[in-house]
């Protein structure tokens, strides 16, 4: 997320110049590269976002996954795995979170279809359940302007 926004949108759009727009090129190329050697080497993949910069917001983790999912070639599972499983495993925290097990923490996102089958399902959760809390119907200041534009690609 932090650069194909840069990539896929127009300069008059993002605001980037052209050197900017070409540094955000190389650094895309060169995460894709590092995805695809990842996948053939079956190295472990972990999830961030870059949440500071324009066209990446708080709430749009989700669309980091499908960024990976339909730009580095990640299958969903795995890709799921990296947001949570893998990253709690990297962070030393997975005896708390980051999977569903008796004695975890019960962070859960729930969904009202399959991740697996449209990622696009983790944008608009039914439930949220943070340490054992239900917060129903979440709800979440969005930026349209943003989403619209993402939404393009």
């Amino acid at each position: 997320m932090a650069c194909l926004p840069l990539v896929k949108l127009e300069p008059s759009v993002t605001g980037a110049n052209e050197v900017s727009r070409a540094n955000a090129v190389m650094v895309l190329d060169e995460m894709l590269a590092g995805i695809r050697v990842a996948l053939e080497h079956d190295i472990e993949l972990g999830m961030g976002t870059d949440s500071a910069l324009t066209f990446v917001t708080h709430y749009n983790t989700w669309r980091e996954i499908d960024f990976v999912i339909r730009y580095g070639g990640v299958p969903a599972a795995r890709a799921l795995h990296a947001a949570t499983g893998a990253n709690a495993r990297i962070l030393g925290i997975d005896g708390e979170t980051g999977s569903i097990e008796p004695g975890k923490s019960a962070d859960l996102l729930v969904t009202a279809a399959n991740p697996l089958d449209d990622v696009r399902t983790l944008a608009s959760p039914v439930a949220v359940v943070v340490r054992g809390e239900l917060i129903d119907a979440p709800s979440v200041t969005t930026f349209p302007e943003i989403d619209a534009l993402l939404d393009e690609f």
